[in-house]
This record gives C-alpha cells, sequence and structure tokens, in this order.
C-alpha cells in the first residue's frame, strides 16, 4: 500500500479501493483455480456474486 502523507484524501481513497480490488481479484483467481477442471460455479456457491 502506498501511503504517501503528499497525497489528498481522495487520492488516498482512491488507492485504498484499488489495493482492495486487487485484493477481490487475487480472492477470486484463486477460487477459479481452486475449482476443478469442467466444473462449474454456480452464482450461489459463489460469495464473490453477492457483492
Amino acid at each position: 500500500m502506498l501511503a504517501d502523507s503528499s497525497l489528498g484524501p481522495k487520492a488516498r481513497r482512491t488507492l485504498r479501493d484499488y489495493d482492495q480490488g486487487l485484493l477481490r481479484y487475487q480472492e477470486d483467481l484463486r477460487r477459479l483455480i481452486e475449482v476443478p477442471a469442467g466444473r462449474r460455479i454456480t452464482p450461489q456457491e459463489d460469495s464473490s456474486w453477492a457483492r
């Protein structure tokens, strides 16, 4: 996380949102990789659909 005190609050908020988005993206990738090949994840099984 870039915590630069010279950035304004909006820039810091944007960076924080970007970091959180990256973490969610990594979680989703990991979830996809863990699913056995050929098996589909239904929206009911996948918690990321609720976001």
